[in-house]
């Protein structure tokens, strides 16, 4: 049975070659082409997908670094203002008895700035702010030993920070695959 069927189809192909020629061909044709195209799109989405996770997460990152770049401008600007601040503090020890010069007056306000710029719950602002108290506080005589120790807390302090400023910007390498 097999036989004569494969025999007929065999007849039946030959009597209708341009048929098939003129229709099959083309039709098959057709169906592989789209059938490829098809995978072709997928893959196509696929990187096209995998491309845009990738710059997402690249604009996060350069976001990220952009922003903590900015915080390390702050941060580096904030040191160098206390550094400033108690320069001009430490320098006026000496002349701290003449009370109603105008050079009084800034070094108040230098004072008052670091008061408001350090945070008081933090262990090395504390201290530095008791030694503040001491130096305004205490007898001439004491003032230069004060103004000593205050001056190591303060070198302690913004050296710790500047530690701190750098194990942040070294951070990045770390960022890269927290994002």
């Amino acid at each position: 049975m097999s036989l004569e069927f494969l025999t007929a189809w065999n007849q039946w192909i030959s009597n209708h070659k341009e048929l098939l020629t003129l229709v099959v061909v083309p039709v098959v044709t057709l169906a592989v082409t789209a059938i490829i195209n098809r995978s072709a799109e997928r893959r196509s989405m696929a990187a096209a997908v995998e491309a845009e996770h990738r710059a997402a997460k690249e604009r996060r990152l350069q976001l990220e670094l952009s922003r903590r770049m900015k915080l390390a401008d702050f941060r580096q600007n904030w040191i160098d203002q206390l550094r400033d601040d108690f320069a001009v503090i430490l320098a006026f020890v000496p002349e701290y008895g003449k009370r109603d010069s105008a050079k009084f007056a800034e070094v108040n306000e230098r004072i008052q700035s670091v008061l408001l710029r350090m945070n008081p719950n933090e262990d090395a602002p504390k201290e530095i702010f008791e030694q503040l108290l001491k130096l305004i506080n205490e007898k001439e005589s004491e003032k230069e030993s004060i103004a000593f120790d205050l001056m190591n807390l303060v070198n302690l302090y913004l050296k710790s920070e500047w530690v701190r400023l750098k194990k942040e910007l070294s951070d990045y390498k770390n960022l890269e695959e927290s994002l």
